[in-house]
């Protein structure tokens, strides 16, 4: 197996270690870095993965008013939209909205226990938040495998009304994937 060297101009975001180094060719010309090594296996399954692209998990539920009202105690979010009803009838949402990290709590569920699962680290996250969840509204989660890179992956996230397909959340998520396959994957 042999990886390509690409230069890279100042937007060089990739860590350089010698030992993911390993196997890339150098010019003796070449003396500055950064260089980036970029395996052939790109976007494919790799070869100690247990997973491949377009692999996807998903999970369905509702929060309650007082799972919202736990979640609030828990991190101190206290605003009336999320925990006041009658503040929220009055809101332009006109009921109470699940906190946007609540639902993004799902997605960080499969991450961690599903798809890639246990032991998988989580290193970068963009998510928008583009309609409301309402409590009490049913919401699903889903999150599939775009990328897989030697260690990492990379996933597409979503978060729809499994109804209307509203869609309240999307983004990606790049993690470190462990060592081997989780014993429960």
């Amino acid at each position: 197996m042999h990886a390509q060297v690409v230069r890279s101009g100042a937007c060089f975001r990739h860590w350089f270690n010698p030992i993911q180094m390993q196997g890339c060719y150098f010019s003796p010309k070449v003396t500055q870095l950064p260089l980036l090594c970029v395996p052939p296996e790109r976007n494919q399954q790799h070869r100690n993965a247990w997973f491949a692209v377009g692999d996807k998990v998903s999970t369905t539920r509702k929060f309650s008013q007082e799972e919202v009202k736990m979640f609030a105690d828990l991190t101190g979010d206290h605003n009336p939209i999320h925990v006041d009803v009658e503040f929220a009838k009055e809101s332009r949402f006109g009921q109470p909205v699940v906190h946007g990290v609540l639902t993004n709590g799902l997605i960080s569920g499969l991450l961690g226990t599903k798809l890639p699962g246990l032991g998988s680290i989580l290193m970068e996250m963009d998510v928008k938040y583009l309609a409301p969840l309402y409590v009490g509204e049913e919401v699903t989660a889903w999150v599939e495998a775009t990328e897989i890179n030697r260690r990492r992956a990379t996933f597409a996230l979503l978060c729809e009304d499994p109804n209307t397909k509203r869609v309240i959340l999307s983004g990606t998520a790049k993690l470190v994937l462990p060592k081997d396959k989780p014993a429960d994957n």
